[in-house]
């Protein structure tokens, strides 16, 4: 029987609340040698990375599949639409940009229509932001999950595997990760989990017993509530031929 669809809509309240944009140094690179370029924002959601990129654009569109997501971006024009099928002209933007959104997307077909959109020496940008290998607050949000589920937590492979069929279309790839430190709190931390769909489909009806069990086990390694996670942002920059 083939999977549900995802159901971003009805995870926009903990997305909007709980989810955590992107560092300055990250998107200082992704804008680097690019004054005021017209941007595309693929899988936008709720705009995380959109509100940083729209005072440094000419334009921004923010695209998505979702229409309550789309309508909680409080930046830019607005698309309802899938990355694999966009509804622009060719060469209509200098930036195309996809924040933790790619691996819900047929990359083929979305290399394809990223390429075709952009100008000439145009760039697609795609990253991730993921906890980085070790850390002890992630491992034991790992953990809660396994003791609940009886299996591991639920990964994105795209976060730390090859983007598949590179180049494609591209007349160059740059890949780089990014360290970055966020203070965080218990609850936004287990709030962030609520607002994953890889989590919700893989704890299905235990859901509500895994966060449970993920905020016992941060609130005993974290008596103050409070406490730094480390992460790891990776940045793939695709580049169209001039």
């Amino acid at each position: 029987m083939p999977e549900a669809p995802p159901d971003f809509g009805s995870l926009v309240h903990e997305y909007d609340r709980h989810r955590t944009g992107y560092s300055p140094a990250l998107l200082d690179r992704v804008l680097r040698g690019r004054a005021a370029p017209r941007v595309l924002d693929v899988g936008a959601g709720t705009g995380l990375a959109a509100r940083d990129l729209a005072p440094r654009a000419r334009r921004l569109v923010a695209v998505d599949v979702s229409g309550p997501m789309l309508r909680a971006c409080p930046v830019g024009e607005r698309a309802l639409a899938k990355g694999e099928a966009l509804p622009f002209r060719a060469g209509s933007f200098d930036l195309v940009t996809c924040a933790q959104a790619f691996h819900w997307l047929d990359a083929e077909a979305a290399y394809r229509e990223f390429h075709r959109v952009l100008r000439p020496g145009g760039v697609a940008a795609l990253w991730w932001k993921y906890e980085a290998p070790g850390d002890p607050s992630a491992a034991a949000a790992d953990a809660a999950f396994e003791r609940v589920v009886g299996r591991p937590a639920p990964t994105t492979s795209l976060e730390t595997e090859p983007l598949p069929g590179l180049p494609g279309p591209f007349a160059e790839v740059e890949q780089r990760v990014i360290p970055w430190s966020l203070p965080l709190t218990v609850e936004g931390y287990v709030g962030y989990h609520a607002s994953r769909e890889n989590l919700r489909r893989g704890a299905g009806p235990l859901r509500e017993k895994v966060l449970a069990e993920m905020r016992r086990a941060l609130e005993a390694m974290h008596p103050s509530g409070r406490f730094t996670l480390a992460y790891e942002q990776r940045l793939w920059l695709l580049r169209k031929e001039a």
